[in-house]
């Protein structure tokens, strides 16, 4: 059962239909005006960073050219760095980082076709493979609403939970009910 919602003193009084119809089209008019402005707003936004790419592309791509070839540079003269991954300059500081280990497929291989190879080892099976244990939500939800359905009195097949079983296991079915206000607009 939904509760009563509680509302502030900051809402407009409804005298009877009429009333709410006004509202209802005054609502489709100022959304429709917003929606108006905002997709105008959006226009111009996109033209503006269509026009800021155009105007710094060649420098893009020329800061790209310069990157590419001071890693090139870096990668050839390693010695430069020293023990260091690091190479300060005056300017910045060029540098090398690890990533962290990662398992990735073979190439003619899926981590699918990994798993399944590696569930027929009895070695690794039990190191490399884990099983999730999770509710099955929606199994409960239609054992739930099968025993709701079943007229009092009458046998449960043993599969349908009603909501005291359910709290034996500290759940419960909820289900809420929300409000929504959907003005049509005029085209």
């Amino acid at each position: 059962m939904a509760k009563a919602k509680k509302f502030t003193d900051n809402f407009i009084r409804f005298d009877n239909r009429n009333d709410l119809e006004d509202a209802m089209k005054t609502l489709a008019v100022l959304t429709a005006k917003v929606d108006k402005e905002e997709a105008a707003y959006n226009e111009a936004e996109q033209k503006r960073r269509a026009a800021l790419t155009e105007n710094t592309a060649a420098d893009r791509a020329q800061i790209e050219r310069i990157k590419t070839s001071i890693q090139r540079w870096c990668e050839d003269n390693r010695h430069e760095f020293g023990k260091s991954k690091t190479l300060e300059l005056q300017h910045g500081e060029c540098s090398f980082r690890t990533t962290p280990p990662s398992v990735k497929a073979l190439k003619g291989f899926t981590l699918a076709s990994a798993l399944e190879l590696i569930k027929r080892s009895d070695l690794y099976r039990s190191l490399f493979v884990r099983t999730k244990d999770e509710l099955d939500k929606e199994s409960i939800l239609r054992s739930f609403a099968a025993w709701e359905s079943t007229a009092e009195g009458q046998d449960l097949p043993t599969h349908n939970v009603s909501a005291e079983q359910l709290a034996e296991f500290g759940l419960q079915v909820v289900q809420d009910e929300t409000f929504a206000v959907t003005p049509k607009f005029a085209v």
